[in-house]
């Protein structure tokens, strides 16, 4: 299998979300999405609704709502503000940005150190 192969396999994990009136669907960010979210981040805090927009979903993975369509925005815009917090946090965590999501990986990289003798920053500093 070649990397364009690999790389095309690769797909955005879709997690299950509790909210008040039932389930929904984040999926977590690609590149494009990630590179969406940073340019409205720079702009300023960017609206909740807006964040939501980004990774709401079928349990397919396929989007639920386009980020620029004034109408999708509107519906979002009347869902409770516990429930758009609580899809935007899981939207973060499932795409690697959360405060979670750096514990868990900083616990996975101690691990792997322990497993491979404490070498693993040895070899990363002399890659550099």
């Amino acid at each position: 299998m070649g990397i364009r192969d690999v790389l095309r396999a690769s797909r955005p994990e879709v997690r299950p979300v509790e909210i008040s009136s039932g389930t929904v669907y984040v999926r977590g960010m690609s590149g494009e999405t990630r590179a969406r979210y940073m340019a409205m981040a720079k702009d300023g805090q960017p609206e909740t609704h807006r964040i939501a927009a980004l990774g709401l979903c079928e349990q397919s993975g396929e989007l639920s709502f386009d980020v620029v369509n004034p109408h999708h925005l509107e519906e979002l815009r009347e869902v409770r503000a516990d429930d758009l917090d609580k899809i935007v946090l899981a939207l973060f965590d499932v795409s690697g940005l959360g405060r979670k999501s750096e514990d868990e990986a900083a616990k996975k990289s101690e691990a792997s150190q322990s497993a491979s003798g404490g070498t693993g920053s040895q070899e990363s500093s002399a890659a550099q």
